[in-house]
């Protein structure tokens, strides 16, 4: 198994390179990994979509694994799914 690369969707740069550097910390993505989730509701989807991401991209034979579902669960403090067509910088976003 070789290292899943992550797909840019649009303007997901920056998604992109958030992921695959908390991925690269072995002590966060243990700690991801073996969270919890405390209801099955929307409050901890990003949670648990991160965790399929995390163990997509660690157990997984593929060449790359897209953002689509991990990006649909993140939500602006406006109560809206971000815009993946809007550029961000990582320390923006």
């Amino acid at each position: 198994m070789g290292q899943v690369r992550l797909k840019n969707l649009s303007n997901t740069c920056y998604l992109s390179f958030l992921f695959k550097h908390l991925f690269m910390n072995i002590s966060f993505r243990g700690f991801m990994l073996k969270a919890s989730l405390l209801d099955s509701g929307t409050s901890q989807t990003l949670l648990y979509e991160t965790q399929k991401l995390f163990a997509y991209m660690q157990n997984s034979s593929e060449c790359y694994v897209g953002l689509t579902i991990v990006a649909a669960s993140i939500w602006t403090y406006n109560n809206t799914v971000i815009d993946l067509v809007v550029q961000e910088d990582a320390d923006e976003f």
